[in-house]
């Protein structure tokens, strides 16, 4: 949106094909955490603003490469975003990645706010493989349902990506007024039926200092696949295309804010 609007106001004539029915990406799940709903007031702005400036916007509209080159457009700009990577890679372990993924209780952040009449059971592990706020808010999501929540990181600290913002101890304060507990330089080993073992990053799998923990779902935080499969293909076909936002490399709002204005304005 913000490429679809900069190119709008430098007076391109510009259509922005949406896959879904409607705009603002990650954000729309993003914002229904808690204390996150002002989140969508700049999907909203945007969302004005385009059709201030007479955007073509196509709701519902998933393009294959084939279809795009057809139209005839003077520049592509490839904002398809990512998606959740459930692979079950832990970055301090790479070589061991969690077993047991493919049960039904193993949910991305993505499938649990867009699920959130489901019913999450008594107890959930959330693993936060990025220590950003994304593990945070599937926590704390959790936690205000009931919900007994552990957490667990590869990481020394609690959510070290947003500590200079000041978000780690408002949200520690909240999380604490339900059950919840933060296990530190630890990993997801296995996912069971009711439970996952937990083991320390620095001790091989079949240490004898992993733990069963409770759980009847399980949240899996961990960096996102980007979606790039039209990039080669337009290229290929000699289409002016510019790769933006997750669809370049998996990031944050502040980033794609950026490269889309930037991708707008050199066009």
């Amino acid at each position: 949106m913000e490429a679809a609007r900069v190119a709008a106001e430098r007076g391109h004539v510009v259509t922005l094909a949406e896959a879904e029915s409607r705009l603002g990406g990650a954000i729309k799940l993003a914002m229904l955490a808690p204390t996150r709903a002002n989140l969508g007031d700049i999907t909203q702005w945007l969302e004005q603003e385009i059709y201030r400036l007479g955007v073509e916007v196509r709701r519902s509209t998933y393009l294959e490469a084939g279809e795009i080159t057809g139209e005839g457009w003077d520049e592509v700009i490839l904002a398809t975003g990512s998606t959740p990577r459930m692979d079950g890679v832990q970055l301090s372990n790479p070589g061991e990645p969690i077993e047991g993924l493919e049960q039904p209780h193993v949910l991305s952040s993505h499938d649990l706010f867009a699920q959130s009449d489901r019913d999450f059971g008594e107890a959930a592990v959330v693993v936060d493989d990025t220590g950003h706020y994304e593990a945070v808010a599937a926590a704390e999501h959790l936690v205000t349902r009931g919900v007994a929540v552990t957490y667990v990181s590869r990481l020394a600290a609690f959510a070290p990506g947003v500590e200079s913002a000041l978000m780690t101890e408002p949200a520690l304060e909240r999380l604490s007024r339900g059950q919840f507990t933060h296990l530190a330089r630890h990993r997801a080993i296995a996912i069971k039926a009711k439970e996952v073992v937990i083991g320390p990053t620095y001790l091989p799998s079949g240490s004898n200092q992993t733990h069963r923990v409770k759980a009847d779902t399980v949240v899996l935080v961990s960096i996102n696949r980007p979606n790039r499969d039209l990039m080669e293909p337009l290229k290929q076909a000699g289409v002016p295309v510019r790769l933006i936002g997750d669809a370049s490399t998996p990031r944050h709002l502040v980033a794609a804010m950026r490269e889309g204005h930037l991708a707008g304005a050199a066009v």
